[in-house]
């Protein structure tokens, strides 16, 4: 019997036709037979084209589609409050000051309020919408503490990433917001994202150490939310299904998370519920869902114990070109084994022997496809001078 042939790990979101999908071609066909491929430059520059395009042609159904599915899961009338999560490093550098020639590993959180509609209404000049709302909001918070950063040797920001999250605007306030009405980021960031050494908050660096919330101090304060990101971790993910045995990639180990929602339930019992809704291909307000599987750590899961559901569904939203989209869902025990338990395996990326089962040859070829992987997806990294 002739073997089924593999799909390609971009075929999600490039056709057969595209300069993305034949370097992805070439590369795993190096990888299963050991022959050499050389891939031309101006295929690469074709590529780095198209998937500047894919990327923005993304990004601007996506806060739509997140508007649409929170709606659902708090409810259209319930109000919602909205969270920015922005990861990167301050660097020091005026010497004798408390932070002089040290680089901060840091969160900023920033609240977009209750109605931050406005501000994703076009990119402008920034390639996608989510680039400029987190540049923006940055380069305000920045300037808004400008004084005590220099103050403390703090020269520059190198934005990584950003996150957005959505609350029940009553739970939230009713929770973690202060007696003048701000929110308490200290102790809501930890128990909704992973935390770097620190956080700025109200004007200072905190540490975050003893912030981590046990399993027991985690059950008291877990707060459900809707979250979602646009993921710069493709290179990574192809590089290492790369190496996969012939005949491996299948439906479900195409990249299907390029944009990831992630929704966190009370119980295991909604968790079921709502993956239930995405196989009933509802419509929710402007988006229509066509579900298209779901990869269940739940009833298997991953070596380290790293459980959820991820749903992958095809997401049409008014005005914009369908998008595969995934969406993770957990509860809360397992979202903070996941995540937030520094003690968990499923925190430890299992990397170390992934490359062990091919030879040195194929290795070395794969260190080549890195680097153009690299150049093809990886977006500059944003830095501002404070």
């Amino acid at each position: 019997m002739a073997k089924k042939k593999e799909l390609n790990l971009m075929s999600n979101y490039f056709n057969k036709n595209s300069a993305t999908f034949q370097i992805v071609e070439q590369m795993r066909q190096e990888m299963l037979t050991g022959k050499r491929v050389k891939i031309l430059e101006d295929i690469i520059e074709k590529a780095k084209i198209e998937v500047h395009l894919k990327r923005r042609e993304i990004d601007e159904s996506t806060y739509g589609f997140a508007y649409d599915l929170n709606n659902k899961i708090f409810g259209g009338f319930i109000e919602r409050r909205v969270i920015m999560l922005i990861s990167g490093v301050f660097s020091g550098d005026k010497e004798g000051l408390k932070h002089s020639g040290k680089n901060l590993p840091c969160i900023i959180p920033i609240d977009l309020g209750t109605n931050p509609h406005p501000l994703f209404k076009g990119q402008g000049m920034y390639p996608t919408i989510d680039t400029k709302v987190t540049h923006e909001s940055t380069l305000k918070f920045l300037e808004e503490n400008r004084r005590s950063l220099r103050q403390d040797g703090v020269g520059s920001f190198a934005i990584d990433s950003s996150k957005f999250f959505y609350f029940n605007e009553k739970e939230i306030s009713r929770r973690f917001k202060k007696k003048r009405g701000e929110i308490d980021m200290r102790n809501l960031i930890p128990v909704i994202n992973e935390l770097p050494p620190y956080l700025f908050i109200d004007g200072m660096f905190v540490r975050t150490e003893k912030l981590i919330p046990s399993a027991r101090s985690y059950e008291k304060k877990a707060v459900g939310f809707v979250s979602y990101r646009l993921k710069q971790s493709e290179t990574q993910k192809l590089v290492h299904k790369l190496t996969f045995p012939e005949g491996r990639i299948d439906e479900k180990e195409r990249l299907s998370d390029w944009v990831a929602h992630r929704i966190v339930f009370e119980t295991e019992e909604e968790l079921e519920r709502a993956e239930d809704f995405f196989k009933e291909n509802p419509t929710i307000g402007d988006s229509r869902i066509k579900y298209k599987y779901t990869k269940d750590y739940y009833k298997k899961p991953k070596i380290n114990l790293f459980r959820s559901k991820n749903v992958v569904v095809e997401g049409r939203t008014k005005k914009y070109k369908p998008c595969i989209r995934e969406v993770q869902l957990m509860h809360f025990p397992q979202f903070h084994y996941n995540y937030l338990d520094p003690n968990s395996p499923a925190r430890h990326k299992q990397q170390k022997n992934l490359r062990k089962h091919i030879s040195r040859k194929k290795r070395n070829s794969l260190i080549i496809h890195e680097g153009i992987l690299q150049r093809i997806f990886e977006k500059d990294r944003i830095f501002i001078q404070i």
